[in-house]
């Protein structure tokens, strides 16, 4: 939402005191504010900003942004039990599923693909294939196999994923 200009860190979200709803169902927050920042959606883990945000970017950005960050597919680590995750088709997704799906309730991911997420936005946006040995040298020191970062693409601008750690801050 920060990338498509539709919000900034200094935005003002109604969190509407800790209950919302989508359509019949409610979404409640923990904390019970009516107008934070967007940085204090972040700090504040507002289930209700986040939903907020998604409805106005809309399915098909949202579940794009979302593939854009690794979610939705393998990270290809190629370990055993390596998962996709799961994320809902954005051509029939419901209001209320768009909603869940933006604070993570509403589709599955791994610990890996959240900490390759995290990486995008520590790494200036950009996404880099993760791997665990760089190198592999037999018993006299002769290289067997080696590997390093290899760039995926520019997830979102630097300016958005600075902007994000500072919120996560």
């Amino acid at each position: 939402a920060m990338e498509a200009g539709i919000v900034g860190e200094h935005s003002i979200v109604n969190c509407e005191n800790g209950l919302w709803r989508v359509g019949r169902v409610p979404i409640h927050d923990d904390h019970k504010y009516k107008l934070i920042s967007m940085s204090e959606v972040i700090k504040f883990s507002s289930n209700i900003g986040t939903a907020k945000q998604a409805l106005k970017l809309g399915a098909e950005a949202t579940i794009e942004g979302l593939r854009d960050f690794g979610f939705g597919e393998a990270v290809g680590l190629k370990i055993p039990s390596e998962t996709n995750g799961r994320l809902r088709n954005p051509s029939v997704i419901k209001p209320i599923e768009l909603a869940t799906t933006s604070y993570g309730q509403g589709m599955t991911a791994s610990t890996l693909q959240l900490a390759s997420a995290y990486a995008v936005l520590g790494n200036g946006g950009m996404r880099m294939r993760p791997y665990l040995v760089s190198e592999i040298r037999d018993h006299a020191g002769h290289l067997q196999f080696q590997q390093g970062a290899r760039q995926l693409g520019q997830v979102v601008s630097t300016e958005s994923a600075a902007a994000a750690v500072r919120m996560m801050a």
